[in-house]
């Protein structure tokens, strides 16, 4: 995936080549090239509010707590859960509902608002 601004591209090879406790992978808007580590199945928030979350993104559609995310290092799968306005999409082909865990896979892409703020799980 390619960005006309930057020229710099993330790979699916990199989204997928992470440690044995999962990563998010920036592919798209505010976290573009960014790796971020899961340790041991700690839970990551991802929102505007810097006070209340681990990782803060910018833009209108992102919530002040947007969504919340773990890696589940038994079923090697993510737990991803909304807590937004504007709604969490996975795979750009379906909203969570809000306040609702949903078990999503390894190499799953996030949408946290819309498509501008775009997340790999690796």
């Amino acid at each position: 995936m390619q960005t006309a601004k930057t020229g710099f591209s993330v790979t699916k090879s990199l989204a997928m080549n992470s440690a044995k406790n999962g990563a998010i992978i920036g592919t798209k808007g505010f976290l573009l090239g960014k790796i971020i580590r899961f340790d041991n199945d700690k839970l990551i928030t991802l929102g505007r509010d810097a006070s209340q979350c681990d990782v803060v993104l910018k833009g209108d559609k992102i919530s002040r707590v947007h969504c919340s995310i773990r890696y589940n290092s038994k079923t090697k799968d993510y737990s991803v859960q909304d807590h937004s306005k504007n709604g969490t999409f996975v795979d750009g082909k379906y909203r969570l509902q809000k306040g609702m865990l949903v078990n999503v896979k390894v190499g799953s892409l996030i949408w946290v608002g819309n498509d501008e703020n775009e997340i790999r799980l690796g």
